[in-house]
């Protein structure tokens, strides 16, 4: 496992220590109102200042390691970044494939899935990774019984471009009601002559931020959202995964002033010994 101890989670840390200190130093106050330390220190021969000085350096020990303990518990599974009235967004370990389907029983949510610009190649299949977020969608959609020109009827006829073969980063469509999912289809990278993905920095914050602005606008409020690491797959980045969280993250947390639902940033499950997402701000 890489190193956790980074100035962040030390700062989690100290926090979470404080917190961790009030409840146990209430629970040692708790026992000494029916105990009395000084019969228990003077019956075992250890009535002494080094003894209680011991004592104390062991409830603050007890301490940082419960708060120690949540946190890598935290770590496994997920973290709160922002909570407000009816906002919230939180970073956990899942698959995002399981999103990505039938949903009878639930309320309908909405699913982010990054696209490329080539809106010709929307539903080939010998053109789409299978792997990708854009191919398990696809697949979900042939499945639900649509056909490949269907699919790309309903993309063309709601996608924000004026080119039906080529889109430009950030362009996107809101396709609602797939057997009670939402799915929310954003171009975040460009295809090179090789059909090869690729992706800017600067277009890389330019279709985080429209993926954005489509979410406050299209979902309902408090609906839920379910968004990968952008650029994590075969965008060719050339940045980590944790640095694309983190980027994504304070994207975000950026926009929280127009965001009112339930966000919630999916990392592959796999990657747990790679990503720290309890270093996230």
């Amino acid at each position: 496992m890489k190193k956790i101890f980074t100035h962040i989670f030390l700062s989690h840390l100290w926090k979470k220590s404080i917190i961790a200190a009030g409840y146990v130093f209430a629970l040692a106050t708790t026992i000494l109102t029916f105990l009395s330390i000084d019969k228990v220190l003077n019956s075992i021969n250890h009535d002494t200042v080094q003894f209680r000085v011991l004592i104390l350096l062991s409830l603050l020990f007890i301490s940082v390691l419960i708060a120690f303990l949540f946190l890598f518990r935290e770590e496994r599974s997920n973290h709160k970044l922002y909570s407000k009235e009816k906002t919230s967004i939180n970073v956990k370990f899942d698959d995002m494939t399981k999103y990505i389907t039938n949903n009878y029983n639930s309320m309908p949510y909405t699913v982010v899935i990054p696209i490329n610009n080539h809106l010709e190649y929307i539903a080939d299949k010998n053109k789409i990774r299978p792997n990708s977020m854009h191919g398990y969608w696809l697949d979900q959609m042939l499945r639900s019984g649509f056909s490949k020109e269907e699919i790309e009827k309903k993309v063309l006829g709601s996608i924000k471009t004026n080119n039906k073969s080529v889109c430009k980063i950030g362009d996107y469509c809101y396709i609602k009601g797939i057997v009670n999912v939402n799915y929310l289809l954003v171009a975040t990278c460009e295809l090179n002559n090789s059909l090869q993905p690729s992706c800017s920095e600067k277009q890389y914050f330019a279709g985080i931020q429209s993926m954005i602005d489509a979410i406050s606008h299209k979902c309902n409020i408090q609906e839920k959202v379910y968004i990968p690491v952008i650029g994590g797959g075969y965008a060719s980045m050339n940045k980590s995964n944790q640095e694309l969280l983190e980027i994504l993250s304070k994207v975000l947390h950026f926009n929280t002033h127009k965001l009112q639902l339930d966000i919630n940033v999916i990392v592959y499950s796999k990657l747990r010994d790679e990503i720290h997402i309890t270093n996230l701000l």
